[in-house]
């Protein structure tokens, strides 16, 4: 449960590559650089979830009051 208390940590992954790779699709941009992908992987944005929720697949775990998700390329 999220509440008051929970902590949700930042989106983590484990292969930066390919979630790279899939936001150039995302983007139709074959020039996206790594920095553009940061700066939009961590800013909260309806884009961003659209991505999240087509390109990508969660997995979640939770540590005490803390959540973290891990996405992986589809």
């Amino acid at each position: 449960m999220n509440d008051d208390k929970t902590i949700t940590a930042a989106i983590e992954t484990s292969n930066v590559t390919a979630l790279l790779a899939a936001y150039r699709k995302f983007t139709s941009s074959s020039g996206a650089t790594t920095d553009e992908f940061f700066r939009f992987i961590t800013t909260p944005t309806p884009e961003r979830e659209e991505f999240l929720a087509l390109y990508c697949s969660a997995t979640s775990s939770v540590s005490g009051t803390i959540i973290q998700t891990n996405y992986n390329a589809l």
